[in-house]
């Protein structure tokens, strides 16, 4: 078993651009790599880029952010290895979405 660093809690508005990079303790050559925000009535792949050899970027633009519904979303990141199948995933992370404070000028 590999230990996974947590993803660190993110916090934002509908409409946001979602994203996180994290170092992960192997290579990532020949690892598959998905990631998923969840909650009861919600399920949003995300968009996974490997920085070759050991960090992800996770994310979610603003056509996929602005349906998330207001509360707490739950998400984790997954690796599978091509060659031998194994399987890990980081400790599960959340995604808490609030209101949006600022609003671009074009809207008030």
């Amino acid at each position: 078993m590999t230990c996974l660093p947590r993803p660190e809690p993110q916090t934002i508005a509908p409409g946001d651009t979602f994203r996180v990079r994290l170092w992960v303790p192997f290579d990532l050559t020949q690892i598959s790599v998905t990631s998923q925000v969840r909650r009861r009535g919600v399920e949003a792949d995300l968009a996974v880029r490997k920085i070759l050899p050991r960090h992800v970027e996770i994310s979610g633009e603003k056509a996929l952010t602005i349906t998330w519904p207001l509360g707490r979303l739950r998400w984790d990141i997954r690796f599978e290895n091509e060659v031998s199948g194994e399987v890990w995933r980081t400790p599960p992370s959340h995604v808490d979405v609030l209101p949006a404070m600022t609003r671009p000028a074009e809207e008030e």
